[in-house]
């Protein structure tokens, strides 16, 4: 969806929300839908799944991840970017990124892609630190997470 053509005519309509929420995952062009669709035969009739699979690919796989990459708040510990295996699943805060950014972290599900071909912002690491750190309200010095 990321191509020239592509992301002027028919992405760009998802990428207006710059801050996205659950219901921005599903704020897309009609055309997107066609074209993501257009996969669903493959799979079907080509890559052989279990019925029982395939329908928990879509509801786990599609519709709670989507809504989990656009969920604009972190909900991953702080420890998730420097763990040798979890550092290669991606995070609200990765995806956000993206919205934000749209030249950066193109990953869903996954982002060694982008580490591999530097598309990763090359602040994610940091920004994931600061979003899931403790909030302080210095004047009175109440910690916002305790509440």
């Amino acid at each position: 969806m990321h191509t020239k053509l592509l992301m002027s005519k028919v992405h760009k309509l998802h990428h207006h929300s710059t801050d996205p929420t659950p219901f921005t995952g599903y704020a897309f062009h009609p055309w997107e839908t066609v074209i993501e669709f257009a996969f669903l035969p493959l799979i079907i009739f080509v890559i052989p799944l279990h019925p029982i699979v395939f329908l928990t690919w879509q509801f786990g796989g599609i519709l709670l991840f989507t809504m989990y990459a656009h969920l604009g708040y972190e909900v991953m510990p702080k420890w998730w970017v420097t763990n040798p295996i979890t550092k290669y699943f991606n995070t609200p805060t990765h995806h956000n990124m993206h919205h934000n950014k749209f030249n950066y972290n193109y990953g869903l599900y996954f982002n060694f892609w982008d580490r591999i071909f530097k598309t990763q912002h090359p602040q994610y690491d940091q920004v994931f630190t600061t979003v899931v750190s403790p909030k302080v309200d210095l004047e009175a010095g109440l910690d916002f997470n305790s509440r």
